[in-house]
């Protein structure tokens, strides 16, 4: 199983993830809108999920194809060690709605 993070948790910043639903699309089916972001554990803040409106390359170079995958911040300022689940529904350009979890680890800050 492949998570997001580590997301660093007493830190009062943020951090940006990403999420690349493409293989959840047709090839030729594009997110219209994000419809929820929740996080199973209260204490993770997520904020700003956004719909990526051109390609952006990682630093492990995977390519992350607009209009197939998201953008969101994420926070923690509990301390603790954990992984949570973050559901993600969307709809897409033709009409069609649907969910996935993708999982976020948790640990305690290094700063």
């Amino acid at each position: 199983m492949k998570y997001l993070g580590p997301l660093s948790s007493a830190y009062s910043g943020t951090r940006l993830f990403y999420v690349d639903l493409s293989n959840q699309l047709d090839s030729s089916e594009s997110l219209s809108t994000i419809d929820t972001l929740v996080c199973s554990d209260s204490d993770v803040i997520l904020a700003g999920e956004t719909i990526l409106s051109s390609d952006l390359t990682t630093k492990d170079g995977h390519v992350l194809s607009a209009n197939k995958s998201i953008k969101f911040r994420a926070g923690c300022a509990v301390p603790k060690e954990t992984v949570a689940n973050i559901t993600i529904e969307y709809t897409t350009d033709q009409g069609n709605s649907d969910s996935t979890i993708t999982y976020l680890k948790i640990v305690p800050s290094i700063i």
